[in-house]
């Protein structure tokens, strides 16, 4: 099972390294993981991020188109009937003092009233050069599963794949450099396979940068 799970809204507060080593009589001042988001000692990420867009051509308006493509292609999936509970989605049940339970069955960040003049009047955030909250990941909670299992042990479950892994690859860069890790990865596990990214169909929808931008 490859599981992975997050719940932004209850992130711990940090205390401070020397406390592990006693510290004199006075206030303790903890530090909020998410204000802003991103790792000690660096700048934030939505910094980071925007300077490296800017560092490959990537600008503002760019971004916002991504957004809101990727908006409008959920609200196109759900209209089709691709989330199913049961199937992609799994239904959560919320107990509450008084009343019946709160049923939460499907995404709560998309926006079907997104709009590209929406997207382009939001300011950026924590002086980013390019990042706002309407291009960048929300701060949410979810969870996600997925079953991996050889072809062998599939044929004895009766199971039909959703996919087959052919390779797999990591990277590790500088903190600064994290917006760029995806394409670093798969230019690493395009080579391991010994495909070329104009062969891979979903890339090819979503006009990747050509590799000499990698």
């Amino acid at each position: 099972m490859a599981v992975g799970a997050e719940n932004m809204s209850r992130t711990p507060q940090i205390a401070p390294p020397e406390i592990r080593w006693g510290q004199r009589m006075g206030p303790i001042v903890f530090r909020d993981c998410l204000s802003p988001l991103g790792h000690p000692g660096y700048p934030p990420e939505a910094v980071n991020a925007g300077k490296t867009a800017l560092d490959y051509g990537i600008g503002r308006e760019e971004q916002d188109e991504w957004a809101y493509r990727s908006q409008m292609r959920y609200q196109e999936a759900k209209k089709a009937g691709k989330f199913k509970i049961g199937e992609e989605l799994v239904a959560v049940e919320v107990p509450q003092k008084k009343g019946p339970p709160l049923m939460f069955s499907e995404d709560a960040f998309p926006k079907p009233d997104t709009t590209l003049e929406r997207l382009g009047k939001l300011k950026t955030i924590y002086d980013s050069s390019t990042v706002t909250p309407g291009n960048a990941p929300g701060l949410d909670t979810g969870a996600s599963a997925l079953l991996i299992m050889s072809g062998e042990k599939a044929k004895e479950f009766v199971l039909k794949p959703l996919a087959k892994i052919i390779a797999t690859a990591s990277v590790c860069t500088d903190p600064t450099m994290i917006a760029i890790n995806p394409g670093l990865a798969i230019k690493k596990v395009l080579s391991k396979a010994g495909m070329a990214a104009e062969e891979i169909d979903l890339l090819r929808s979503m006009k990747p940068l050509p590799p000499s931008h990698w």
